[in-house]
């Protein structure tokens, strides 16, 4: 899958210096050039009514794209979806139950991303092996986060069109998993994935990522993950593994390849508080 890196020739990138802060304003007007990319994967087909009732809320034009592991599952959704106003073309495609909600992104829909300004990411996230409750609040944080309401979504799209130079938008992490957010047992399969770009990480080194693997994102700033050539063997995940995968990895491997492209990342306001770009 990947070779030993060769760390002579590896630079290192701290990706705490490419963090911006931005501030939410409805635009009055907004324009794009291309269609949103929304990008879902539904392993519980269950949750596609809470999902399409968000995805609603995206009141601009956009293309959504769907995964789901059987055509039991497809056909549920698409029932689902059709129940909503969705305003879009939904392709659901049927894949592996490996990787997670990321091998999908990158193997899936690795070109369907290129024909995208900016992007959606999201999945159906339940997190079983946590205590009851835990994973539906955070799926709903996420969600709220990232979508909301309509303003906000206009709010959000506005700002990284009129800041091309943003490269992936984040909400602020669930309170309960901040203590988590590092390297954890990840390091060797990072470092592997990291050495395809040319970067080196160290051990301890302080990362961020979008905990919970949803996030807004300009697709040339993640094009390169879709190029690191990988397919379905390459994620033999244990379905219960909380941690150590190759998914885990490349999560965490995200604001690496932003900051690789050039680009530079923020977290999102507060749903609380109400798209200027500050250094």
């Amino acid at each position: 899958m990947f070779e030993q890196p060769d760390s002579d020739h590896l630079r290192r990138i701290d990706v705490r210096q490419w963090k911006v802060s931005i501030a939410l304003n409805d635009p009055a007007a907004l324009t794009l050039d291309r269609p949103i990319g929304v990008f879902v994967h539904l392993f519980y087909e269950d949750l596609a009514d809470e999902i399409a009732r968000y995805l609603a809320l995206i009141a601009l034009p956009k293309q959504i794209y769907v995964s789901t592991t059987s055509e039991e599952k497809k056909l549920e959704i698409r029932r689902t979806f059709d129940r909503y106003s969705l305003d879009a073309p939904v392709q659901i495609s049927i894949v592996p139950n490996r990787g997670r909600d990321i091998a999908p992104l990158l193997i899936e829909f690795g070109t369907s991303m290129r024909q995208h300004d900016i992007c959606l990411k999201l999945h159906g996230k339940r997190s079983l092996h946590t205590p009851d409750g835990f994973g539906d609040g955070w799926r709903s944080y996420l969600y709220s986060e990232l979508i909301g309401t309509t303003e906000r979504v206009r709010s959000i799209v506005h700002t990284m069109t009129v800041n091309r130079g943003l490269g992936v938008v984040l909400p602020q992490h669930y309170a309960d998993v901040q203590p988590y957010i590092g390297i954890g047992p990840n390091y060797e399969l990072m470092q592997r994935i990291l050495a395809k770009i040319s970067l080196r990480l160290l051990p301890d080194q302080e990362i961020e990522f979008p905990s919970g693997s949803m996030f807004w994102f300009r697709s040339e700033a993640l094009v390169r993950l879709s190029d690191l050539g990988l397919d379905w063997p390459d994620f033999g995940d244990s379905p219960d593994a909380r941690d150590g995968t190759l998914s885990h990895a490349i999560e965490r491997c995200i604001l690496f390849f932003c900051a690789h492209a050039g680009k530079k990342w923020a977290f999102l306001p507060s749903s609380a508080r109400s798209g200027t770009l500050q250094q």
